[in-house]
């Protein structure tokens, strides 16, 4: 992942902030990379608008100030080393949820109350991007899976004639 960000990353120029900042077209969405030297890494959906811009790079810079690229890689190492056990899989994604919601109350405290509606409306135009690029996998599984059954289904058929001749 880190040498497909490496090579994907166009470098992008933004006024205060302490991290620097890359273009990177195929990104779902934006994310906060690397544990020693932490990057913020957008997608062209972060860009509509300055407001949208400020907000993710605020969230962003939320999660390297809570040091949450330490705590995915922790997360990550618990996983391999406890890839068996079910309920490790589950503190993972729980972790997970807790580090965005976390996230998002810091993000939420650091922009003051009267930018509560704005940065909400960003998350969810950036989560609806993210969740229909889901659906859609998800509805290609579902005809793979379909195709494949109507193809075992005609083989059977075909089988079952070819024998009982």
């Amino acid at each position: 992942f880190a040498r497909a960000l490496r090579k994907a990353r166009t470098p992008y120029r933004v006024e205060g902030c302490r991290y620097p900042v890359y273009l990177v077209s195929a990104l779902p969405s934006p994310c906060l990379f690397g544990v020693l030297r932490p990057a913020v890494y957008l997608n062209e959906k972060a860009l509509q608008s300055p407001d949208a811009l400020r907000f993710v790079l605020a969230h962003e810079q939320t999660h390297a100030r809570h040091l949450d690229p330490l705590w995915s890689l922790l997360r990550g190492v618990c996983l391999t080393v406890y890839w068996f056990d079910p309920l490790v899989w589950l503190a993972a994604v729980l972790s997970r949820e807790d580090c965005e919601l976390a996230c998002d109350e810091g993000t939420l405290r650091a922009l003051g109350a009267d930018e509560r509606a704005a940065y909400g409306k960003t998350l969810l135009t950036l989560l609806l991007t993210l969740v229909a690029v889901f659906i859609i996998i998800f509805l290609m599984m579902l005809i793979a899976n379909f195709i494949g059954q109507v193809f075992g289904f005609v083989r059977s058929i075909y089988t079952e004639l070819i024998f009982r001749v």
